[in-house]
This record gives structure tokens, C-alpha cells and sequence, in this order.
């Protein structure tokens, strides 16, 4: 039950940063025409990131909206509920 404490908080920064983030990748590279480059390993790396960094971003604004979605199904579960005496 405490794992579910701060869903409140958690899913709409979630949705934020991950809308904010793929507009910006998505404007950076399919608008700007810019190449992006891995930090993490110097810029040697040959990873497509015009393609993984929105997809990412996308994933993590759909699991805000799944684990919203949830909480919601959940409180009306509960809502429903007989209690056993």
C-alpha cells in the first residue's frame, strides 16, 4: 500500500518531463535536422537516438498514464467492495 503513496505526485511529473522531453527530441531532430550523440560513451557509440530517445520518452508518459489508469480502476474496485465482518 505504501508503494502507492505518492501517485499523486509521481504521475503527472511523469507526464511532464516525458512530454517536454520528446517534443525537444522530436524538434531537435526531425525539425532542426540535428544529430544527436551519446554522452555516456563519448559520441562513439552508432546508436540511432532520433529514434530511441522519443521512443523512450513515449514509454515513460504511457507508464504514467497506465499506472493513472490503475489507481482509478482500483479506487472504484474498492468503492464496490463488501467488507467481511
Amino acid at each position: 500500500m505504501a508503494a502507492h503513496a505518492a501517485d499523486w505526485l509521481s504521475v503527472p511529473i511523469a507526464l511532464v518531463i516525458g512530454g517536454i522531453a520528446a517534443v525537444s527530441v522530436i524538434k531537435t531532430v526531425y525539425i532542426d535536422r540535428r544529430e544527436l550523440k551519446r554522452a555516456c560513451v563519448g559520441g562513439a557509440s552508432r546508436v540511432p537516438l532520433g529514434f530511441v530517445s522519443p521512443t523512450e520518452n513515449v514509454m515513460m508518459m504511457a507508464m504514467a498514464l497506465w499506472k493513472r489508469d490503475r489507481r482509478h480502476h482500483r479506487a472504484k474496485k474498492n468503492r464496490y467492495a463488501v467488507v467481511a465482518e
